[in-house]
């Protein structure tokens, strides 16, 4: 989990493209009309940018004109938006972050998520800064919440600070019905995040479901490295221990200390049971 790179696009260049290139007369029309107050909606949200639950929702209130700034976000292949903003916020990202969601970890960034609801802030439906990539199941997961009780729900990965402590942990879970076990995830503030950070944090993971997504993801990666410890036991532990390692480290600088798969690996390689069962070819009991 690490910090995307902000779009660096002209956002007022961006808006004034789409309205130049407006087909419907009446749309171009009320595109013209709106450009100030989008304008100046784009100010504040650039004002407000570490503390974006203190901007106001929307003035505006016209069915029409919502319509019409809305529909100046289209994932359509030959539109503006596709060709150049999308394309564009993506390119700036590292490999990783390419293919790999911001909010979750798990799939593909597929989708864009308007960070502040267009269905709240028409305004913000085509700026930049208010674009994210993620993946379908955040989007839809996510979907119009963004906010409760003044306070924010979701990690912004443009604009907050993503901590490089750790603070996802994976435990293995051992029965005596299965040789491999299953794996749990938590938070655990373990290192001092401030109490806001970690607020939003586990709101973040809380409101996407994402403890019981990865534990479920997470079995094709523990299955995978099962397999291959059980298919080299003629090496020593301590040799799979230390391939185990090297990835995990590389994990780490990739995606950052809190990526899932970093976890899991930190969790295996300190636990001796895993080894154990393993090495004795026996069944794993509580």
């Amino acid at each position: 989990m690490k910090n995307l790179l902000p779009p660096q696009l002209d956002s007022f260049e961006v808006y004034m493209q789409i309205k130049d290139n407006a087909r419907d007369p009446d749309k171009k029309k009320r595109l013209i009309d709106l450009e100030n107050k989008v304008f100046s909606r784009y100010e504040v949200y650039q004002s407000k940018v570490n503390n974006l639950e203190s901007i106001s929702e929307s003035d505006i209130t016209d069915e029409d004109d919502i319509k019409a700034l809305e529909s100046c976000y289209t994932r359509n292949k030959d539109g503006y938006l596709e060709g150049e903003v999308v394309a564009t916020i993506i390119a700036l990202q590292s490999p990783q972050h390419k293919n790999s969601c911001p909010y979750c970890g798990m799939d593909k960034p597929r989708t864009i998520d308007h960070y502040l609801p267009k269905s709240i802030f028409p305004e913000f439906s085509i700026y930049p800064p208010n674009l994210i990539p993620c993946c379908g199941y955040c989007n839809s997961k996510k979907s119009k919440k963004w906010l409760k009780n003044g306070q924010r729900l979701f990690l912004n990965f443009y604009y907050d600070q993503i901590v490089t402590t750790k603070f996802l942990y994976a435990s293995l879970i051992f029965n005596q019905n299965t040789t491999e076990p299953r794996v749990e995830f938590e938070l655990r503030n373990s290192a001092n995040i401030s109490q806001n950070q970690f607020r939003l944090i586990s709101s973040h993971y809380e409101e996407l479901n994402l403890l019981n997504e990865l534990s479920e993801y997470v079995e094709e990666e523990l299955s995978n490295i099962y397999d291959e410890i059980s298919y080299n036991t003629h090496l020593p532990e301590n040799q799979h221990i230390e391939s185990l390692r090297m990835k995990k480290d590389s994990f780490v600088r990739k995606y950052g200390v809190n990526y899932w798969k970093a976890s899991l690996y930190d969790a295996i390689i300190d636990c001796s049971e895993f080894f154990e069962r393993i090495y004795k070819h026996q069944p794993i009991s509580q």
